[in-house]
């Protein structure tokens, strides 16, 4: 006999079977709808399944990590990157994904995961990401030369918007960059000044 599932938006396959739950029964409610498989080990309810945030709740349980970087610059509407895979903040031992569209950037600073990251829960998955600020200087930091029009895209949007220089400069010596980045937030605010744009 077919038992109906714990119905809840996300469920991971060890839950499941942590309560008892058939592997029979899953198939089942996939057969239904009732539930579709998101990623190895993860089902969700179709209401959850077209929500946008579900792909950054996935990637950040089964990695532990943080949307960093280009993603996050695209996510807060900093520049207009478009990276092929969701890009993951990690430490320098940790494992990402497999089955998952992500890029590691591993990092042996403990900082990188804690400081400047906005976390939301998300059905029960914890969202870890970049806020504005240390996004933008990430993108200072890590492959500068790769990213610089974005990084420029970034900070002129950030300053643009009249968010803290403040707290970039906090973030900045934190991370051992301010030598690198304060040239650019004084060009960048003069620029603003004289009302042009870049």
């Amino acid at each position: 006999m077919i038992q109906p599932l714990p119905i809840r938006p996300i469920m991971l396959a060890s839950e499941l079977r942590d309560a008892g739950v058939h592997p029979r029964d899953i198939t089942a409610a996939l057969e239904r709808g009732d539930i579709l498989r998101a990623a190895r080990g993860v089902y969700v309810t179709p209401e959850v399944y077209v929500e946008q945030q579900l792909d950054d709740a996935i990637v950040c349980h089964k990695t532990g990590g943080v949307i960093g970087h280009l993603s996050a610059a695209q996510r807060h509407g900093l520049c207009d990157a478009s990276p092929a895979a969701t890009e993951i903040l990690i430490g320098h031992t940790g494992v990402g994904g497999s089955d998952l569209p992500i890029r590691l950037i591993r990092s042996r600073n403990p900082d990188t995961l804690s400081v400047g990251v906005d976390h939301e829960d998300f059905h029960g998955l914890l969202i870890r990401m970049t806020d504005r600020a240390r996004t933008v200087v990430d993108l200072y930091r890590i492959e500068p030369k790769a990213t610089r029009q974005h990084a420029i895209a970034a900070l002129t949007t950030y300053l643009g918007e009249g968010d803290p220089v403040s707290t970039l400069y906090q973030y900045a010596k934190t991370f051992d960059c301010w030598q690198d980045l304060q040239p650019e937030v004084e060009a960048v605010q003069a620029t603003l000044e004289r009302g042009m744009s870049l």
